[in-house]
């Protein structure tokens, strides 16, 4: 059923997978046509963003009101770094997880 390779063909492939820069292109899981585009990475501020909107989803109504006020600070942190735009990738970065951390906290009612 299986061919039987040498060690040589073997190394040869696998050389040959090494020297290949496959991280310059991605499959698509359907297809064996290679997609000219890599994978977008988001900025800290994009992903920011988006931890943004997340937060902004939440509805005072559904949590207490003590995690609820926890929630605030690390909220107006988050956005006034977000709309800072000589806030460095640290503070951003900082918010991001002051924000996640806070919106993990949140304890419903």
């Amino acid at each position: 059923m299986f061919e039987d390779i040498s060690s040589v063909s073997y190394l040869e492939i696998v050389g040959q997978l090494n020297n290949a820069n496959l991280g310059d292109y991605l499959y698509s899981y359907y297809a064996d046509e290679p997609i000219d585009e890599p994978i977008a990475q988001k900025t800290p501020r994009e992903e920011l963003g988006i931890a943004l909107e997340a937060a902004a989803s939440r509805n005072q109504v559904n949590y207490t009101p003590l995690t609820w006020a926890r929630f605030q600070s690390p909220l107006v942190f988050a956005r006034s770094v977000y709309n800072n735009a000589t806030a460095v990738e640290a503070q951003i970065i900082e918010a991001i997880e002051r924000l996640t951390a806070a919106q993990d906290s949140l304890v419903r009612r």
